[in-house]
């Protein structure tokens, strides 16, 4: 277990008791970005850590595929993860029934990263259409790199095809 995972009360096994139900499930595989199947994010290398309530978290390793010329995370990277770590704390009131579209997202780069990575979010307001998010990175010593606030058109989910 890393200094992480300790800090946000996760288990060995890489979850969390959660209030959300069925959360661990939605950490398990065959689909386990918090109970989706996302191509980008496997390719990306997220791991989820755990899914409280409105709340989730989850680690980005080191990957020289992922650097910037600089040998910095490329800000696309965070980026990317970013909205789709706010997305899943726009839907945690219903995780696999509704999804969500992107509005508006809001990126602020504070620091280099080159170490691997915590991204954390939570729900700052969900009306019956809209949801409202915030987040944050940390690098392995805990410096803050980045936050963003987004806001996300809640939608049914499609069925799968």
């Amino acid at each position: 277990m890393n200094r992480d995972e300790k800090r946000a009360g996760v288990g060995s096994h890489g979850t969390k008791g959660t209030e959300t139900p069925g959360a661990d499930s939605l950490l398990a595989a065959p689909n386990p970005h918090f109970g989706l199947d996302i191509p980008f994010m496997h390719h990306l290398g997220l791991v989820p850590v755990s899914f409280e309530g409105d709340r989730v978290i989850a680690r980005l390793p080191r990957a020289r595929y992922l650097e910037n010329s600089r040998g910095d995370y490329h800000g696309g990277v965070l980026m990317s993860v970013l909205d789709f770590i706010l997305s899943v704390s726009a839907r945690s009131h219903d995780p696999l029934g509704t999804g969500v579209i992107t509005i508006e997202m809001s990126t602020h780069f504070i620091a280099a990263a080159r170490s691997e990575l915590t991204i954390e979010s939570r729900l700052i307001r969900r009306g019956a259409r809209i949801a409202f998010c915030e987040g944050t990175i940390t690098d392995a010593e805990g410096e803050l790199v980045c936050l963003a606030r987004a806001a996300f058109k809640l939608v049914p989910r499609r069925p799968s095809t």
